[in-house]
């Protein structure tokens, strides 16, 4: 195991303990994930942060307020899961 507490990843910062893997890992959990950026360096529509990022930039945020919502799954369709992250009130 590796002994750094903490990691920086695309900008993220990760904590450890970390266990040594190959690279290869990373980018077949990528591919199975959809966590990654494609080609254009864009998240698709079937990642978290392309549904996240979209979300915000759409129809939907004209007709709905999404403060607080975080896509979470789609149908395949165009219908979204989110869930709601607000606080209870």
């Amino acid at each position: 195991m590796s002994e750094d507490a903490a990691r920086w990843y695309r900008g993220r910062l990760v904590m450890g303990p970390f266990r040594p893997f190959e690279p290869s890992e990373v980018e077949r959990l990528e591919r199975a994930v959809g966590l990654g950026p494609d080609d254009g360096d864009e998240y698709g529509w079937g990642t978290l942060l392309g549904e996240y990022c979209r979300s915000r930039d759409g129809r939907l945020a004209d007709e709905a307020w999404l403060d607080g919502l975080l896509p979470i799954a789609r149908n395949g369709g165009s219908d979204v899961l989110f869930l709601d992250v607000n606080p209870a009130t």
